[in-house]
Protein backbone atom coordinates (compact mmCIF):
# COMPACT_ATOMS: atom_id res chain seq x y z
CA UNK A 1 0.00 0.00 0.00
CA UNK A 2 1.49 3.30 -1.08
CA UNK A 3 1.62 6.43 1.00
CA UNK A 4 -1.22 8.03 -1.02
CA UNK A 5 -3.41 4.96 -0.56
CA UNK A 6 -2.86 5.23 3.19
CA UNK A 7 -3.80 8.91 3.06
CA UNK A 8 -6.98 7.98 1.20
CA UNK A 9 -7.84 5.25 3.71
CA UNK A 10 -7.41 7.67 6.61
CA UNK A 11 -8.83 10.82 5.03
CA UNK A 12 -12.04 9.32 3.61
CA UNK A 13 -13.55 8.18 6.94
CA UNK A 14 -12.40 11.44 8.55
CA UNK A 15 -14.05 13.49 5.81
CA UNK A 16 -17.27 11.51 6.10
CA UNK A 17 -17.33 11.84 9.90
CA UNK A 18 -16.63 15.57 9.71
CA UNK A 19 -19.36 15.99 7.10
CA UNK A 20 -21.81 14.30 9.46
CA UNK A 21 -20.61 16.58 12.27
CA UNK A 22 -21.20 19.66 10.12
CA UNK A 23 -24.68 18.45 9.28
CA UNK A 24 -25.42 17.80 12.95
CA UNK A 25 -24.18 21.26 13.94
CA UNK A 26 -26.28 22.90 11.22
CA UNK A 27 -29.39 20.91 12.19
CA UNK A 28 -28.93 21.69 15.89
CA UNK A 29 -28.46 25.39 15.15
CA UNK A 30 -31.69 25.42 13.12
CA UNK A 31 -33.58 23.67 15.92
CA UNK A 32 -32.33 26.11 18.53
CA UNK A 33 -33.20 29.03 16.23
CA UNK A 34 -36.73 27.70 15.79
CA UNK A 35 -37.30 27.33 19.54
CA UNK A 36 -35.69 30.68 20.32
CA UNK A 37 -38.01 32.40 17.84
CA UNK A 38 -41.04 30.53 19.16
CA UNK A 39 -40.27 31.28 22.80
CA UNK A 40 -39.35 34.88 21.96
CA UNK A 41 -42.81 35.50 20.52
CA UNK A 42 -44.60 33.93 23.47
CA UNK A 43 -42.41 35.79 25.95
CA UNK A 44 -43.22 39.12 24.32
CA UNK A 45 -46.94 38.32 24.60
CA UNK A 46 -46.64 37.12 28.20
CA UNK A 47 -44.60 40.14 29.26
CA UNK A 48 -47.16 42.47 27.69
CA UNK A 49 -49.91 40.55 29.47
CA UNK A 50 -47.98 40.76 32.75
CA UNK A 51 -47.63 44.54 32.42
CA UNK A 52 -51.26 44.91 31.47
CA UNK A 53 -52.84 42.69 34.12
CA UNK A 54 -49.99 42.38 36.63
CA UNK A 55 -51.03 38.81 37.43
CA UNK A 56 -48.56 36.54 39.23
CA UNK A 57 -49.24 33.61 36.89
CA UNK A 58 -48.41 35.49 33.70
CA UNK A 59 -45.41 37.24 35.27
CA UNK A 60 -44.01 33.98 36.68
CA UNK A 61 -44.48 32.17 33.38
CA UNK A 62 -42.82 35.04 31.51
CA UNK A 63 -39.83 34.93 33.87
CA UNK A 64 -39.54 31.15 33.54
CA UNK A 65 -39.65 31.33 29.78
CA UNK A 66 -37.19 34.21 29.72
CA UNK A 67 -34.64 32.16 31.72
CA UNK A 68 -35.26 29.15 29.46
CA UNK A 69 -34.76 31.36 26.41
CA UNK A 70 -31.50 32.68 27.84
CA UNK A 71 -30.22 29.14 28.35
CA UNK A 72 -31.25 28.17 24.80
CA UNK A 73 -29.38 31.16 23.42
CA UNK A 74 -26.25 30.23 25.35
CA UNK A 75 -26.47 26.61 24.12
CA UNK A 76 -26.92 27.90 20.56
CA UNK A 77 -23.83 30.08 20.93
CA UNK A 78 -21.91 27.00 22.03
CA UNK A 79 -23.11 25.05 19.00
CA UNK A 80 -22.28 27.91 16.64
CA UNK A 81 -18.75 28.07 18.06
CA UNK A 82 -18.07 24.62 16.56
CA UNK A 83 -19.37 25.49 13.08
CA UNK A 84 -16.33 27.22 11.57
CA UNK A 85 -13.65 24.82 12.89
CA UNK A 86 -15.69 21.81 11.76
CA UNK A 87 -16.22 23.35 8.34
CA UNK A 88 -12.49 24.10 7.90
CA UNK A 89 -11.48 20.59 9.00
CA UNK A 90 -14.08 19.09 6.66
CA UNK A 91 -12.72 21.08 3.74
CA UNK A 92 -9.17 20.00 4.55
CA UNK A 93 -10.21 16.34 4.84
CA UNK A 94 -12.10 16.38 1.53
CA UNK A 95 -9.16 18.11 -0.14
CA UNK A 96 -6.89 15.32 1.11
CA UNK A 97 -9.35 12.72 -0.18
CA UNK A 98 -9.52 14.28 -3.62
CA UNK A 99 -5.78 14.80 -3.88
CA UNK A 100 -4.96 11.26 -2.80
CA UNK A 101 -7.66 9.83 -5.06
CA UNK A 102 -6.22 11.67 -8.06
CA UNK A 103 -2.71 10.41 -7.27
CA UNK A 104 -3.90 6.83 -6.68
CA UNK A 105 -5.84 6.81 -9.94
CA UNK A 106 -2.88 8.32 -11.78
CA UNK A 107 -0.56 5.64 -10.36
CA UNK A 108 -3.07 2.93 -11.29
CA UNK A 109 -3.37 4.16 -14.87
CA UNK A 110 0.40 4.55 -15.15
CA UNK A 111 0.95 0.94 -14.02
CA UNK A 112 -1.63 -0.31 -16.49
CA UNK A 113 0.24 1.07 -19.49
Amino acid sequence: MTRWEKVLVIALPAALALSVACRFIDHTDREYTYWINLYGESIAWLEARCEELNTPGACGTAQDRRSFLTSLESYRDGVKAWWRPALVLTAIAWTAVLASLVVVLWQFLRRRH
